[in-house]
């Protein structure tokens, strides 16, 4: 991989550092193409980043944004999530506030073997907001160079956000919309205007709207926009004993994040010969 382009390191991880001119930052990793760190001009983080994550290479990295691509979790015969959260990504364009990442059959022996004519690249920009606050742009482009065959594909940016306290926290902008229980393998209709965390949460949004929001004790979080092309949103929090469980957090994590993931699963994506799928995500906050 080109680290050349590099600016500092996380863990033992080629990283590279963006910066808003009002101070935002953003730190993604190579490794993963994975955005570790979401910083506000006053230093405030607003993704989760496990005291137990792995940042040496050794398995994906608990917490942040991790790309799941092309299979989300288990919907497939590849490992959990897909591979390219644990492929290191080529860094081909970086500049103060924004940086492509490029990920190639060439350099990622899995994607030859999945699609050897896909490209993959991942842009992420950090930018100050109108009035105050900042924002987050992250888009990913899957193009296919093949003449003949499609690439068919699930995934997700599974985003973790901080939150001060889980059980006080909440998700809007979902209301209506039918969801597949993960926990129970039932789909029903969210009736509530919040989505709560008084116990595990693992549920696919099909078909959700293009925005949501992410509230702590009322006030908001982050207000997110996504693309159609990522028709669902995954909300999950592991709580107590699922928490437990988990070998890269500590036990009391679960309180501190809550993950609401830009996802394309129910129907998978489909990219047609010498065609090209985007799919955009835009989060602002105060």
């Amino acid at each position: 991989a080109q680290s050349t382009m590099a600016n500092c390191k996380i863990g033992s991880l080629d990283a590279v550092k963006l910066c808003s001119p009002g101070g935002a930052s953003v730190t993604v990793t190579a490794y993963g193409a994975h955005v570790v760190s979401w910083r506000s001009s006053r230093g405030a983080e607003r993704l989760f980043l496990s005291a137990r994550a792995a940042l040496d290479g050794s398995l994906a990295i608990r917490g942040g944004i991790p790309v799941c691509w092309p299979q989300f979790a288990n919907c497939g015969a590849l490992s959990k999530h897909g591979f390219v959260r644990t492929s290191t990504w080529d860094i081909c364009e970086v500049s103060n506030d924004r940086a492509i990442f490029k990920l190639t059959a060439s350099s990622c022996p899995a994607l030859a073997a999945f699609s050897p004519d896909a490209t993959l690249e991942y842009v992420v920009a950090v930018e100050d907001g109108e009035s105050s606050g900042d924002a987050l742009n992250l888009e990913l482009r899957v193009a296919n160079g093949s003449s003949s065959a499609s690439i068919e594909f699930t995934g997700a940016l599974h985003t973790y956000f901080a939150v001060e306290d889980a059980s006080k926290a909440a998700v809007e902008g979902l209301k209506g919309t039918i969801y597949l229980d993960q926990l129970t393998g039932e789909r029903s209709e969210q009736e509530s205007a919040t989505i709560t965390f008084d116990s595990e949460t693992d549920r696919i949004y099909e078909n959700s709207p293009a925005t949501a929001r992410v509230l702590q004790s009322g006030e908001e979080l982050v207000h997110i926009t996504q693309s159609d092309s990522f028709r669902d949103t995954v909300v999950w929090n592991p709580h107590i004993e699922k928490c437990r469980s988990i070998g890269d957090m500590s036990d009391d994590e679960y309180l501190k994040m809550v993950c609401v993931e830009s996802a394309v699963i129910k129907e998978p994506a489909v990219v047609p010969p010498g065609e090209k799928w985007t799919g955009t995500v835009h989060l602002s906050a105060q």
